[in-house]
């Protein structure tokens, strides 16, 4: 008896093909995009840090105003936490390349830490031979074997041609960015890797790995714990190793001077520059924050995205197994007087339903495990350059996906079932009655209701007929709706970043970054006619914390309020503007989120000097890219000290592109300008790291349509099947095709319309 209707149950399948399908593509999508989207992120962050070990990346990186010895690098060493510790060579030189001009970053090759990935060619085997940013000579088209020209006269470098015979990618540089430079433009355009090339008697920086940091994944707290702590331990010896770069370099003039034959009563000491350590981990580098933050923001969208597909499975399951149940009534009811028990005949529905979800589920894992996190990862390969996607069959994401998938699809099949089996078997043999018309508010306003037409009566008074269809279709449509506008209103904020960022708040066209603080560099930037504003910062890194939770920012201290509010305008929530007082801190709107803090409140603020400093809180203001804190000068110096002006902020004359460079490479000349950069130059790259979001937004508006036609196919397909009769009683009473389509359709719209009404106001609630 049990082997007819597991028989039946399988037939069932073939005889409701159409509802077997829009159940199983339903399962399909749930399970799918749950499975993808949730592995997405791992698999990205399984990636990276794979990356990261392979090259023997840094944990901590040390770099310092006077340089670093090899004594430096021993204290370092010995330092707690620290593995090993090695110094690097690295200066950025003019080359030439076929008879063009780049700036390049030389980097001398150390196969124990940042090793560069050949991607191809082969690794430097003789100290002629280099290897060469691929990104720069794929837009370049150069090739293995071209020759690159040093042209410097700098006898620091050994070798001023070399031979390319590798393209890499580089763990130091993973997003597109190459850094700024006192040479050409000020900005670098490559890197470059050579051996025994540089030859100083200083370490340009020494980078650490931490004990135990590549046994543990380079996202987890326990890697920033290992990190931080041996961070602690190095900021302990910091002050006296740049006392003892300063006493070495004054006993090495001093010896140059008695080499020379100078008495030594006639040595005057000289006048060391202030050395000062810098001590980053890889947070700090913007290529690594970068991809750590958009694995972050993949790791929310899996977290909303699926359970819309979820909701909408539910209900295509209740629609259709009910009309699946009401259909084979007379069935149930027949199988029931055999003596069937209503779990035999449960079991039929339940495994017509779980073989939907199974398959679906299944086939869903099957395409995306593997086609969006690539599809998503080469959307980021845009913006970081990290090769080789792992995408392991992560089997414990897909079968949390199936279950609730199953829950979800065989639920809501249960629940149908079970109220029906609670019937009689002769009550379930006779046709279900149709559900009695009603009549609707409208018909007791007469001088509304005598002049509609009769099949729009009808349609009205159908809307509140079929109370659970409607339902359903609404909020299937309001969910898609909510998801679709969702991909469009995150695409235009996205867009408007930038012109907010630098339209809105900042309006300076340039950045120059000083060595120091100068008069004589002042006076020379005032005299060129293409700048027309000079606006003195001083800008910090520092730590800000309130309470246990302690966030990196950059610190703003305006020589002149009122000239900064020239070039800054500042907006609170209401887009009221605010200024600059001398009695607390301003701090950005996502900084104040991620702290929990509001006006009024205090926060503690550590600059370099690694002391914590309380401000109060004056105003939380719009922010759009990074996070800022403003301080007066008069405020900073009262509780910090003494600030000195390291950044210029510059307006100028209308400039074309080549007209920018130039003034640039002017600007340059001067040896106490750092680097300079332009805003145009910083819009442009910012623009090319947002255009890449675009892909993952099509993924989630093409989701969210494909999600709708599956609706409105499957509620069409059940809204018409269970009318025949109807629709058949239309055509003898003589309506013609178009009319009888209207009158079935037109419901759908109404109620579609509404669902996307509904939809519009639920996005607000995905933002």
């Amino acid at each position: 008896m049990k082997k007819a209707l597991l028989k039946n149950s399988l037939k069932s399948i073939l005889k409701n093909k159409k509802r077997f399908l829009s159940m199983l593509f339903m399962a399909l999508l749930g399970v799918g995009f749950f499975a993808g989207l949730t592995a997405a992120s791992p698999d990205m962050e399984d990636t990276l840090d794979k990356y990261l070990d392979e090259t023997k990346t840094y944990d901590i990186s040390i770099q310092a105003i006077l340089g670093l010895t090899e004594e430096d690098v021993q204290k370092i060493e010995e330092t707690e936490g620290i593995e090993e510790a090695y110094g690097i060579k690295e200066k950025d030189y003019l080359i030439e390349i076929k008879n063009k001009e780049y700036v390049a970053r030389i980097i001398e090759y150390n196969e124990e830490i940042n090793t560069p990935y050949i991607e191809e060619g082969r690794i430097i085997e003789n100290d002629n031979e280099c290897v060469l940013d691929e990104k720069f000579a794929l837009y370049n088209n150069y090739k293995i074997g071209d020759k690159i020209q040093i042209k410097t006269e700098d006898e620091s470098v050994l070798k001023k041609e070399l031979t390319i015979v590798g393209l890499c990618k580089s763990p130091l540089y993973i997003s597109n960015e190459r850094g700024t430079t006192t040479l050409g433009t000020g900005t670098i355009n490559c890197y470059i890797y050579g051996k025994r090339l540089l030859d100083f008697n200083y370490y340009t920086s020494i980078c650490a790995r931490v004990l135990g940091a590549t046994e543990v994944k380079s996202q987890s707290k326990k890697y920033d714990e290992l990190v931080e702590n041996a961070k602690e331990s190095i900021e302990m010896i910091k002050e006296t190793r740049e006392k003892a770069r300063e006493n070495q370099l004054i006993e090495d003039t001093k010896k140059q001077m008695l080499d020379m034959g100078i008495p030594e009563e006639n040595i005057q000491l000289p006048e060391i520059e202030q050395n000062k350590w810098y001590i980053q981990t890889r947070t700090d580098n913007s290529g690594y924050y970068g991809i750590v933050q958009a694995i972050e923001s993949i790791t929310n969208l899996a977290g909303v995205f699926p359970i819309v597909f979820y909701i909408i499975a539910v209900l295509i399951s209740l629609t259709s197994m009910t009309r699946m149940v009401e259909e084979e009534r007379t069935e149930i009811g027949t199988l029931k007087a055999l003596g069937y028990s209503n779990r035999n005949i449960l079991f039929k529905y339940i495994l017509y339903a779980s073989i939907a979800c199974i398959v679906g589920g299944i086939i869903g894992m099957l395409i995306c495990f593997y086609l969006l996190p690539a599809v998503i990862w080469n959307t980021y390969g845009l913006l970081y350059k990290v090769p080789n996607l792992m995408t392991p069959f992560r089997i414990e994401n897909g079968l949390i996906g199936l279950g609730i998938a199953f829950i979800c699809i065989v639920g809501a099949t249960f629940a149908v079932c079970r109220k029906e089996l609670m019937s009689m078997p002769s009550n379930l043999m006779r046709p279900k009655a149709p559900k009695a018309g009603k009549r609707v508010f409208l018909e007791r306003i007469k001088i509304v209701w005598d002049h509609i037409s009769f099949s729009k009566k009808v349609t009205i008074r159908n809307l509140f007929r079929y109370k659970k269809k409607a339902l359903m279709t609404i909020i299937g449509i309001a969910g898609c709706t909510a998801l679709t506008l969702s991909g469009f209103g995150l695409r235009d904020s996205i867009t408007k970043i930038v012109s907010k960022q630098y339209g809105e708040t900042y309006k300076y066209d340039g950045i120059i970054y000083l060595k120091e603080n100068s008069k004589d560099t002042m006076k020379k930037l005032q005299s060129y006619d293409e700048i027309t504003e000079i606006i003195s910062i001083t800008a910090e890194t520092g730590e800000v914390k309130k309470a246990n939770i302690q966030k990196t920012t950059n610190i703003i201290i305006p020589e002149d309020k009122e000239e900064f509010e020239k070039v800054c305008t500042l907006y609170d929530e209401n887009l009221e503007e605010v200024n600059l007082g001398d009695n607390g801190v301003i701090i950005t709107d996502k900084l104040a989120e991620m702290l929990n803090t509001k006006e009024g409140d205090t926060i503690i603020l550590s600059v370099n000097d690694g002391k914590g400093y309380e401000f109060k809180v004056q105003d939380v203001v719009r922010n759009y890219i990074d996070h800022y804190v403003y301080i007066s000068k008069e405020n900073y110096e009262n509780v910090v000290g003494k600030s000195e002006t390291n950044l210029l902020w510059i307006n100028t004359i209308d400039l074309n592109k080549n007209q920018q460079n130039t003034l640039s490479e002017k600007i340059l000349q001067d040896s106490n300008i750092a680097s300079i950069t332009m805003v145009d130059g910083l819009i442009e790259t910012i623009n090319d790291m947002l255009k890449s979001l675009d892909y993952v937004i099509i993924i989630l508006i093409m989701a969210s349509a494909i999600l709708a036609l599956t609706v409105l196919y499957n509620l069409a397909n059940v809204n018409i099947s269970e009318r025949k009769r109807e629709i058949a009683t239309l055509k003898v009473l003589g309506f013609y095709n178009k009319e009888v389509d209207a009158y079935i359709s037109r419901e759908s719209i109404i109620f579609t319309v509404a669902g996307i009404a509904i939809g519009l106001v639920r996005r607000i609630f995905l933002n």
